[in-house]
């Protein structure tokens, strides 16, 4: 189950965060009629600190009361510890200060899976498969993620001092890097898909999200590009305003792009387009799937229901609330849902979480869309459905991953395999092949590493064995030349990019009628 607030960090469309206002103001605006249920929640924390069997630490008991409270609201109303709080914020601004490393842990230890081009671990040396033993003498084997996260960044211009275990040394390399301004891109790649096609990856809505998708459109517009997908698969959302701007740069002058409702002031707005873009006169496919919310579902809607684009893959998410922030005391906030948003046709987008908060998080039943679901009209007359995610214009199923290669991502032998050749070809050219001496190695390693593996699946399987021989050399390329380089591989054995790619004809279609209009 996708729990709340993994969904609330990766896709809550923020409205606003309003500082303006003092707590102690806020706590003493409480009507009459609350006074006595106040009271009755100050008894339930005496009565607990004063008689529970254990110590009980007073900042846990207020934060779960308070987390329970508001999780009675919606899905996506949360409260923000501290260190929630901070992320968020971290998130929305596009950066924190660090050493610029992906980090996860593989078999207990500390692993870094790639530096960031750039960064000051990339230029200090760090690459991808080396274990972090130690951050400033403490070892990480017993250590969080989340804890290891947070001593390995701080204020910019400070030293952190760690000690890398790396394949193919017997002592421990000892690093002191400074740390500095890590962007969090928002677009990791783009790149041409064809001689005619441009591609634009595009993970969230942070404040960079604007001036990145403008550099990667006119850097593509140079190379070439006549056609534009942007691929919005698992993008869950960032904030409200960066939608608006991104959907901005595909629509006219005034045209609607989304518009909330609210109980509270100031919750109704209309956003419209504010000026003609520079990038209409290309046809546009938007590629989506279940894990598209928020942010991305209001770029999607506003392409979908002015004709602009065709928009392709799975039915979305379905979130169509907005949160807006209110900062709290001792660095902690609320994230509340205080509006509705809908797409210019009118939809309103978000799926039912009436009957069950785990069915909400377990999403997707089968369902019959044509009975289901209200419609509404594009500008063309087409017909949309709403409650319940944006459905594509055209579906594509994603396939499925082979189960033996799902069982080789698990035990991430692509990945240690890749961090291992590469400590050993350190000389390796960007136009090497997976040809038999290397993937006999590669199998020789799996069974090395388990010996219970099954690999007769393999043995005769020309599309299987091509699946892994493809899904190696990514890794190794990702290794060696970083994330886009690999992408550029990945993506041509990616069945929706591929099928999505094959549709521009219809993408023509819209943009002329489009224009008509």
């Amino acid at each position: 189950m996708r729990d709340r607030f993994f969904l609330f960090g990766l896709g809550v469309t923020v409205l606003g965060i309003f500082l303006g206002q003092l707590v102690a103001d806020r706590v003493l605006a409480v009507s009459p009629n609350m006074e006595d249920k106040l009271l009755l929640f100050s008894e339930a924390v005496h009565t607990v600190q004063e008689n529970y069997m254990d110590e009980i630490n007073s900042q846990q008991l207020i934060h779960g009361a308070i987390r329970g409270m508001v999780s009675q609201l919606d899905p996506h109303s949360n409260f923000l510890n501290p260190r929630t709080y901070s992320k968020m914020k971290e998130d929305q601004k596009g950066s924190f200060f660090g050493l610029g490393i992906t980090v996860a842990k593989r078999n207990n230890n500390l692993t870094v899976i790639s530096p960031i081009q750039g960064t000051p671990a990339f230029h200090a040396g760090i690459l991808a498969g080396d274990v972090i033993e130690e951050i400033e003498g403490t070892p990480t084997r017993e250590m969080s993620i989340d804890d290891a996260v947070l001593r390995l960044r701080g204020p910019k211009g400070t030293e952190v001092n760690i000690s890398i275990r790396r394949d193919g040394y017997e002592e421990l390399l000892d690093f002191t890097i400074v740390r500095d301004e890590i962007p969090l891109n928002s677009i990791p790649y783009h790149f041409m898909l064809a001689p005619d096609i441009g591609y634009i990856r595009l993970t969230n809505f942070s404040e960079t999200s604007s001036d990145e998708l403008r550099d990667a459109l006119e850097d593509l517009w140079q190379k070439g590009m006549k056609k534009l997908l942007i691929d919005l698969r698992s993008n869950s959302g960032g904030l409200l305003s960066k939608a608006v701007e991104l959907t901005d740069e595909f629509l006219r002058n005034g045209e609607l792009i989304v518009y909330t409702k609210g109980r509270v002031r100031g919750a109704d707005q209309n956003f419209v387009a504010q000026s003609d873009p520079g990038h209409d006169d290309y046809p546009l496919i938007i590629l989506v799937n279940h894990y598209s919310a928020s942010a991305s579902e209001i770029l999607a809607g506003a392409v979908q229901d002015h004709d602009r684009g065709l928009i392709v893959g799975e039915t979305t998410w379905g979130k169509g609330l907005v949160q807006s922030v209110y900062p709290l005391s001792n660095d902690c906030a609320i994230a509340l849902t205080t509006a509705r948003y809908y797409t210019p046709s009118g939809r309103l987008i978000q799926r039912d979480y009436s009957n069950s908060i785990n069915d909400y998080f377990n999403p997707f039943p089968e369902e019959d869309q044509e009975t289901n679901k209200l419609t509404k009209q594009t500008d063309g007359g087409r017909t949309v459905y709403e409650k319940g995610g944006i459905t594509p214009d055209v579906e594509i199923e994603r396939e499925e991953v082979p189960k033996l290669v799902q069982k080789m991502l698990d035990k991430h032998f692509f990945f240690d395999f890749a961090n291992y050749y590469t400590t050993r070809h350190p000389d390796l050219s960007p136009d090497f092949e997976i040809d038999d001496p290397l993937f006999e190695e590669f199998i020789d390693f799996m069974r090395e590493k388990d010996g219970d593996i099954n690999l007769d699946e393999l043995d005769g399987n020309a599309e299987l064995e091509t699946f892994v021989r493809n899904a190696l050399k990514g890794e190794i390329i990702s290794a060696n030349w970083g994330v886009e380089e690999s992408a550029m591989l990945y993506v041509q054995i990616d069945n929706q990019v591929q099928e999505a790619a094959k549709l521009f004809d219809q993408a023509e279609a819209l943009l002329r009628h489009y224009r008509r209009n």
